[in-house]
């Protein structure tokens, strides 16, 4: 026999206690005390926003997307829902859905900044500069005071590689919100790509100062060192970075690439064979691990890296680099017999 499904939504009173609770960052309590509810009352929307929004802050992604799926279907006008589905399609990728449901939330709610900001970040990743940018100044027209799409118009700006127009939208936001670690990070790596190396030594180390377990702004300043040739500095910052994210396969990378300066082949190896184990379609890590068995003469295995790192890689720029460095080695090789 099947049981009655319960169509009326649990009382207001009791939504709301749920809701003040969120709010105050009892997330378990939460997540414990709403899904238990929703059993009795499958059809109380903010339930499954509640419920979304916890699992989404969690790392349950899919989670996340059942519930804001399941919000859209029972208030199919309801903007925030489809914001919400939206940045979560984001995180696991899905970007063209994830599009289309931010546009329904801009749709249903034309001044909605939020919702322009996720858009913004859908172009971000999918490597349309110019069109995240321009939604990410939309974004900042109806909100002035949005410091997030600043900061994020700031990183399209740096990838865009409009650098002297991202460090000034990200000393704009930091002037007004000093403590913004984010910004900080960020503005330090344009500052670095701008090869202001002193000045941005000076924005990681504040950000750290502000945040000492920032991995981003220790492994940024490893990258400055490096470039500078400091690359005992460079190692320490890099091992600082991984004591406190140990699946940081960049500043493994990066370190790998410091050590291997350093001449320290073999434990430039280990390093970017961790860096590989974490992230085995880093194709950067193969290439630069075929530089280490190059250096070391050991051919055969160099050979072997690049063709992964080639077999891996979509850019044709890379590709075509790696190919010339096996050419070099097949003639390197024809010379030792």
């Amino acid at each position: 026999m099947l049981e009655k499904i319960n169509h009326k939504s649990a009382p207001k009173e009791v939504v709301n206690a749920l809701v003040a609770l969120y709010h105050q960052g009892k997330f378990d309590d939460v997540l414990s005390r709403s899904s238990q509810l929703i059993k009795e009352y499958p059809h109380t929307f903010v339930l499954h926003n509640i419920i979304g929004a916890i699992s989404f802050e969690k790392g349950q992604k899919e989670v996340a997307i059942k519930h804001f799926r399941k919000v859209i279907e029972l208030r199919p006008h309801h903007p925030h829902a489809y914001n919400n589905l939206g940045a979560a399609l984001i995180d696991i990728g899905e970007y063209e859905e994830a599009k289309s449901n931010l546009k329904k939330a801009i749709e249903l709610q034309p001044d909605y900044a939020e919702a322009y900001n996720n858009l913004g970040n859908v172009y971000k990743e999918m490597e349309e500069y110019n069109q995240a940018i321009s939604i990410y100044e939309k974004a900042i027209e109806l909100n002035p005071e949005y410091y997030e799409a600043y900061n994020n118009l700031g990183v399209v700006l740096g990838k865009n590689e409009q650098y002297e127009e991202a460090e000034k939208v990200l000393k704009q936001v930091i002037k007004s919100q000093p403590d913004f670690v984010e910004a900080l990070n960020n503005l330090g790596s344009i500052l670095t790509c701008m090869e202001k190396y002193e000045e941005s030594k000076a924005i990681l180390s504040r950000s750290i100062e502000i945040y000492p377990s920032n991995a981003e702004a220790l492994s940024n300043l490893g990258d400055i060192y490096r470039k500078l040739h400091e690359y005992e500095q460079a190692v320490d910052h890099y091992k600082r970075a991984i004591q406190i994210k140990p699946n940081y396969y960049e500043a493994l990378n990066n370190m790998g690439l410091a050590l291997t300066e350093l001449e320290k082949y073999s434990e430039a190896k280990n390093i970017l064979k961790q860096a590989i184990k974490i992230n085995p379609k880093f194709a950067e890590a193969y290439n630069n691990l075929g530089n280490v068995y190059k250096k070391n003469q050991h051919l055969h295995k160099a050979i072997l890296y690049y063709k992964k790192a080639i077999k891996i890689t979509d850019v044709q720029e890379l590709g075509d680099v790696m190919i010339e460095q096996l050419s070099g080695l097949f003639d390197e090789k024809k010379k030792l017999h």
